[in-house]
């Protein structure tokens, strides 16, 4: 329910109260066109592009599993444009999923960091393991 709600507040203002009107209220075209004070051949257009837009947004949102698994992938260089643009849109959404994707990145960094530290001599003479 959140995410229907959140993609109708992306809709521009005349698509959302034209697709309230008619899905939620029942209103007639004739109707909305009247208190839109739009004319009423432009309500038909009106709402078909407000419904295809919040397909288009709920079709490309995430859950928040979902978000987990593509921060690890956009982090392996593995997340495509699409999965990289439906992240941004769930992070600028979901505090808890942005937080994760956060502190993934300060994880990932410290790690990195280890590569500066020398080994201790007593395992530089074990041998690298393997990459499959």
């Amino acid at each position: 329910m959140a995410d229907i709600g959140r993609a109708l507040g992306r809709l521009r203002f005349n698509e959302r109260a034209a697709l309230v009107m008619r899905e939620v209220e029942g209103r007639s075209y004739g109707e909305i066109a009247e208190i839109l004070a739009l004319p009423a051949g432009e309500i038909e257009t009106l709402i078909f592009r407000a419904r295809r837009t919040l397909r288009e947004e709920l079709e490309g949102a995430l859950t928040c599993h979902q978000a987990e698994r593509a921060i690890s992938l956009r982090f392996d260089g593995r997340l495509d444009r699409a999965g990289r643009r439906a992240l941004r849109r769930h992070l600028r959404e979901c505090p808890e999923c942005a937080g994760l994707a956060r502190s993934q990145r300060a994880q990932r960094s410290a790690l990195r960091s280890l590569a500066d530290v020398r080994l201790p001599s007593s395992l530089e003479s074990f041998p690298a393991p393997a990459t499959p």
